[in-house]
């Protein structure tokens, strides 16, 4: 219920940013980690794939992605979908040089700016310009992880809430999974689908 509440919260906020009309489409789970105090190590969660779809301008759609544990949303429009997938290429070619060079590497790749919404307690909150540092980190020569790693959030309606959403790691397969989640021929497929959905219903007024 609280995820569907923060998915609404966000699409309200695009909407407005836009002014267009949009449908959210679910396109893609993925298995990531987070640091767990107690297991005193990195515990599984999900980070959950969603299209937000512009019917009438293909230039105003999002992605957007929800991080169930931290009770965050992070939306992507083209431009920042396209930055965060330079990022994770840049992963791919450290993390390939660095098992190739049998070394260890705890380095910055990049940072993206942008709007978040955020629950505190019970209470929905937006912030309105965020920031997302992507991070790579080895664990070992041959095993290294994409990490987000979220700067403090705060709220735009109430300067006394923010939160500090907790760090979320990748392995090699799942931040490939998002990478292609992101590209251009899988937004394309699911505008496909939703304009044949459009013309089904069209026939049938």
């Amino acid at each position: 219920m609280r995820r569907h509440m923060l998915i609404y919260a966000i699409i309200c906020l695009i909407i407005v940013l836009s002014s267009v009309s949009a449908k959210e489409i679910e396109v893609k789970k993925v298995k990531c980690y987070y640091f767990n105090d107690i297991l005193k190590g990195q515990a599984e969660t999900e980070v959950v794939i969603h299209y937000l779809y512009s019917p009438d301008n293909p230039f105003h759609d999002h992605l957007f992605l929800i991080f169930t544990f931290s009770e965050v949303v992070v939306p992507l429009d083209s431009i920042r979908r396209n930055e965060l997938i330079g990022y994770i290429d840049k992963y791919k070619e450290w993390n390939i040089q660095a098992s190739n060079q049998n070394v260890e590497l705890d380095k910055n790749i990049g940072k993206l700016e942008l709007p978040m919404a955020f629950y505190f307690g019970s209470e929905l909150h937006i912030d309105s310009w965020a920031i997302m540092k992507l991070h790579f980190l080895s664990h070992t020569p041959k095993k290294h992880q994409f990490c987000m790693i979220f700067d403090e959030l705060q709220s735009r309606s109430n300067e006394y809430i923010s939160k500090k959403p907790e760090t979320i790691y990748f392995w090699w397969n799942e931040i490939m999974a998002i990478r292609e989640a992101l590209t251009d021929s899988t937004m394309n497929k699911y505008r496909e689908i939703e304009r044949k959905k459009r013309e089904t219903e069209e026939d049938f007024k």
